[in-house]
């Protein structure tokens, strides 16, 4: 919750925001409220009504959802490897490759140091953030939980 939060209060410094149209189509594609493959406002009332949930609240937590994944994309999308960055990682990882292996294997080396640097800049971002704003933890409200 901490980190959700704390990327949502980023992204809205930032001025990231949620249009009513990105919400809506987000919801509208959510193969729980379809029936027939459309969406029917009546399966959505009715399951939110079964959870308890009004559908105000359920928007805010979808906007919230929806804020906070384009804050991750925002700095997963700034990482970048270079094809010389990518080559020396992989004869650093794989220390008795034959020549050649690099080349067989680039693709998926791709993919997976990409994740990689892409989890560690999230992290560090993170870090950052948590520099920021002042993380407070009411005792009282964690035990009631």
């Amino acid at each position: 919750m901490i980190v959700n939060r704390l990327l949502i209060s980023e992204a809205e410094h930032l001025g990231l925001q949620v249009s009513d149209e990105e919400l809506q189509e987000s919801i509208i594609k959510m193969p729980a409220f379809s029936v027939n493959g459309k969406f029917d406002k009546r399966a959505y009332e009715r399951i939110l009504d079964r959870v308890n949930m009004t559908p105000a609240s359920f928007e805010t937590s979808q906007r919230e959802m929806l804020l906070r994944q384009k804050m991750e994309h925002l700095i997963r999308d700034g990482v970048s490897v270079s094809d010389v960055e990518l080559a020396n990682a992989y004869k650093q990882q794989n220390p008795k490759a034959k020549a050649g292996d690099f080349e067989k294997n680039r693709d998926s080396f791709m993919q997976t140091y990409l994740a990689g640097k892409q989890r560690d800049a999230l992290t560090a971002a993170l870090r950052d953030i948590e520099k920021k704003i002042p993380v407070t933890i009411d005792e009282k409200s964690v035990q009631q939980l």
